[in-house]
């Protein structure tokens, strides 16, 4: 029962975001058109890891997810108010959709709005290392800062 729960929640925070490869209990569900993960997102930005995801600290939510708060330094921006820092809320990349950040990782992240108006992003969604990036960011036209 508890699988069945942690994993609806995923895919309810990953509501409309674009379905990615996922490995282990992760189940996504979503768009895959850049265009339209733009709209379904809150925020769309290249950032910069400044820790391992499992290095960052952690959170338990009510349903026992563990959520890691990964801080970025935020470059390009395609949607979203951004300071130059900001803190993604992940969950475990071990099976739970969670993203694999790296000090100095270079990553696109579409997020979404998280727990308590906080930036939340999964594999679900189209994030994803800067490397692999160049079609997705292709289709996303001119960033706006």
């Amino acid at each position: 029962m508890h699988r069945v729960v942690a994993g609806s929640l995923i895919i309810l925070l990953a509501g409309s975001v674009p379905r990615a490869k996922c490995s282990g209990r992760c189940l996504c569900v979503g768009e895959r058109d850049p265009v339209k993960a733009v709209a379904a997102s809150s925020a769309v930005f290249e950032a910069v890891a400044l820790a391992y995801t499992f290095d960052a600290p952690m959170t338990r939510d009510s349903l026992g997810n563990d959520w890691y708060h990964v801080p970025l330094v935020v470059g390009r921006v395609w949607k979203g108010v951004l300071s130059d820092t900001v803190t993604i809320q992940t969950p475990s990349p071990a099976g739970a959709c969670g993203l694999s950040f790296t000090p100095g990782g270079h990553f696109l992240v579409f997020a979404v709005e998280g727990p308590r108006g906080s930036l939340a992003a999964t594999v679900c969604s189209l994030s994803q290392e800067w490397g692999t990036a160049d079609s997705t960011v292709a289709q996303l036209g001119a960033p706006i800062y």
